[in-house]
């Protein structure tokens, strides 16, 4: 049974802030392939693409995170079994220094009150650590991407 605080499953969680529109279950996360399609930096948005490698057509969903104040890990990788991160790994990811909450509330006072999620997805050779407020998944690409790299040709 999935408590509400419990995303050992992100595809089956109650969490309040994470929500699935999805019409299917995804049964083995593990399985399946991740790509970041979009970050909107001005609107905090980060978008992941997750599709199933083995299927015969190519029908991917998306986990979008909203108000995301920390992204770590690259842009493609093997694996959607993201979990929730603990309080002790807010603290330790707020202690890491790029976070500055100048002197409004000590780093472990700030790691409790602090309302965005983590969610963590780990491997052998890296992890993908994600901060933000809401998450939720869906079969259709929930948001516009306009972002427009000019340097890349």
């Amino acid at each position: 049974m999935t408590n509400k605080r419990d995303v050992s499953n992100l595809w089956n969680t109650t969490h309040k802030r994470i929500h699935n529109h999805l019409t299917t279950t995804i049964d083995d996360p593990q399985a399946y392939d991740c790509n970041v399609v979009a970050y909107v930096r001005g609107h905090r948005q980060l978008l992941i693409e997750v599709n199933d490698p083995t299927a015969k057509e190519y029908k991917p969903c998306y986990i979008a995170f909203e108000s995301v104040w920390y992204f770590e890990g690259p842009l493609s990788w093997h694996g959607a079994d993201f979990r929730l991160g603990s309080l002790d790994e807010r603290k330790t990811l707020l202690s890491e220094g790029w976070f500055n909450a100048g002197d409004a509330l000590p780093l472990h006072e700030m790691a409790e009150r602090f309302v965005p999620l983590l969610f963590i997805l780990e491997r052998s050779t890296f992890r993908v650590r994600i901060l933000a407020s809401v998450c939720y998944v869906t079969e259709t690409r929930p948001f516009e991407i306009h972002q427009i790299f000019p340097d890349v040709v």
